[in-house]
């Protein structure tokens, strides 16, 4: 089990800036040029531009300076920090994402033991949950675990 995601910010429902975007910059400014990036990342002209152009007025600042001529084209510190901004809030999803894949990890490893006792005439979640917490030291999320199951039997 993983946790597989892909981060985009909208506003309004519309896209101000995803991965796409991001390499579409990044590509600008290693080439200095639209068309050359827009070629490296086997788009067209026109889709690059579009994409470039619709968040520029979406998130009201200028990514990238075109005034070199024709063809010539850098980022502006703006898309710099796009690019920054993007980058420090991607790496701070993928480290949630690992913390929870290793949690997840540890409900992969509850679902084997329950598959295994399947057979058997103990198929009591709190004593599956009571065994993974000696094995694994007392964990709080199984804590949690065993009192919601613990409460739900209540209830009924």
């Amino acid at each position: 089990m993983q946790i597989v995601y892909r981060l985009w910010i909208e506003e309004q429902g519309q896209t101000l800036v995803g991965q796409g975007r991001i390499n579409l910059l990044e590509a600008i400014d290693e080439y200095q040029s639209l068309h050359k990036a827009a070629a490296a990342m086997n788009m067209s002209y026109r889709a690059a531009w579009g994409r470039i152009k619709s968040s520029e007025e979406r998130l009201g600042v200028s990514l990238v300076d075109h005034s070199r001529g024709r063809g010539g084209m850098k980022l502006t510190e703006e898309g710099r920090s796009i690019i920054s901004i993007f980058k420090s809030l991607t790496g701070e999803m993928d480290r949630v994402a690992r913390e929870s894949t290793e949690r997840l990890q540890k409900i992969a490893r509850l679902r084997k033991r329950t598959n295994v006792s399947a057979g058997t005439d103990n198929d009591d979640p709190r004593t599956e949950c009571a065994e993974s917490e000696k094995q694994e030291g007392a964990s709080g999320n199984l804590q949690i675990l065993r009192g919601s199951v613990d409460t739900m039997k209540k209830r009924q």
